[in-house]
């Protein structure tokens, strides 16, 4: 499946670069659809989640309402909360809520977060996701040679709601009964490790299923585990 906003799906934007979503939950929403459809003829005590980033923030969300679906998930490099870099975190959301304020104040258009912008192609030495360069030449292939499928930066709104989603995550961890894997990319500088840390803390503290949950540190790997090198994955 190719999120809403992404990929080959429906955009959400006038500018079809433009990564945006309305509402974090639509994702979740999305995500219970497609389990529907997919498992109806599925045994529902031997299904199995495998999440990649932001699909990790969904599926973590997704396991707090619906904590019963899965035997057992799996999440990679999840996105538990955005890396904010050298900004830290509580003046990099001010920024981003007085952004949305303004962008809402004067236009009905989504604004690019400040940084961001359409897609462009970018140079293997100065990539932030992978160390296999032929992987990465393959995805960036991909994206050279279909159009619809090109995705630039990410919207205020987008942050905004990703911001709540992983309060929401956070708050609602006692809520998660599935056994988890936490798969972490040691080297990740697009999601941030520590609150994946704190995340599976508080996991083990609720004395579930997941007490033994401690995040499984793939040293030296990017944010995409599953287009590294053949040793880190």
């Amino acid at each position: 499946v190719d999120h809403r906003g992404q990929g080959i799906s429906q955009r959400l934007t006038e500018n079809k670069h433009q990564g945006h979503v309305e509402n974090f939950s639509d994702y979740v929403t999305d995500l219970r659809q497609l389990i529907e459809i997919t498992t109806a003829d599925y045994d529902d005590d031997n299904l199995f989640l495998l999440a990649h980033s932001m699909g990790g923030a969904i599926s973590a969300l997704y396991l707090q309402q619906y904590p019963n679906t899965f035997k057992a998930a799996v999440l990679s490099s999840p996105m538990i909360a955005i890396n904010s870099g050298v900004i830290p975190y509580s003046f990099a959301k001010t920024i981003a809520k007085a952004g949305l304020f303004i962008n809402e104040l004067l236009s009905t258009k989504p604004w690019y977060f400040i940084g961001q912008g359409d897609y462009e192609s970018t140079d293997f030495a100065k990539n932030r996701l992978t160390h296999c360069e032929n992987r990465f030449d393959i995805f960036e292939q991909l994206y050279r040679e279909n159009d619809a499928i090109k995705l630039g930066g990410i919207t205020y709104k987008w942050l905004i709601e990703a911001i709540k989603a992983n309060e929401q995550i956070m708050a609602n961890v006692d809520k998660i009964k599935t056994p988890l894997l936490v798969l972490q990319a040691g080297a990740d500088s697009i999601v941030d490790n520590t609150s994946q840390n704190v995340f599976c803390a508080q996991l083990k503290d609720n004395k579930t299923s997941n007490d033994v949950c401690n995040p499984t540190v793939i040293k030296g790997a990017r944010h995409e585990l599953f287009f590294e090198t053949d040793n880190l994955r």
